[in-house]
């Protein structure tokens, strides 16, 4: 995920480097808009791709298959149907879409495979399972993927369908694609918005006057 903010950043680095032919060290270092927009670009696809995984969740579903089913919570009958709850939430402060997915072969159903959830706000779905003959403990599991709907729900969910990783691809290509066009219609270039003083310098000369007396 983060292959193309290093592709940013390498390509901020050979864009505005000094030439190599340059014997005096500057007193300062300039930094250009160009590198700082570029830079700033690759924290922001880092940030959003770090936002998008962190809202991925599994829920676990635990429960005990025996003939004493219904007699204690989490008990069931060996070969029965029973249904659980679980809630999912949006604690970010912009809308998501969610996908729910079975991933065990207990769950026989999703009340709700799609969500989507403003800031903050929460809904429960229902997960029917199918327990086994045998008596055991077993858990059941299932997937939540997040996104951020930069992209129309439909591409969104065909991009899912075939792997859960690609609609974050296509969120990055597109922010990226946004951020150029951006730069190139903002109508600024090579222009200096920070000089950092040169500390290194500052320092051997302060070293040469002292062993040398200039």
């Amino acid at each position: 995920m983060f292959l193309a903010a290093a592709m940013i950043i390498i390509g901020a680095l050979a864009f505005t480097g000094e030439p190599k032919h340059k014997r005096k060290r500057p007193k300062f270092i300039k930094i250009k808009f160009k590198t700082l927009y570029i830079l700033t670009s690759a924290f922001l696809l880092i940030m959003l791709s770090v936002s998008i995984f962190a809202s991925w969740q599994m829920f676990p579903i635990e429960y005990a298959v025996t003939s004493a089913g219904g007699q204690r919570e989490g008990w069931v009958l060996p070969g029965s149907t029973f249904e659980r709850e679980i809630t999912i939430k949006n604690g970010n402060f912009y809308p998501m879409i969610y996908y729910l997915e079975p991933q065990t072969g207990g769950i026989s159903g999703i009340s709700k495979t799609q969500l989507e959830l403003g800031p903050q706000e929460e809904e429960t779905a229902k997960v029917t399972i199918s327990a086994p003959e045998e008596t055991s403990l077993f858990t059941d599991k299932v997937r939540v993927n997040a996104y951020i709907p930069l992209l129309p729900e439909s591409i969104i969910g065909s991009l899912y369908r075939v792997n859960p990783v690609l609609p974050v691809f296509a969120i990055l290509f597109e922010t990226s694609v946004f951020l150029g066009v951006l730069y190139f219609i903002s109508g600024i270039g090579n222009e200096d918005v920070l000089k950092i003083r040169n500390k290194r310098s500052s320092l051997l000369r302060q070293i040469k006057m002292e062993v040398f007396g200039r």
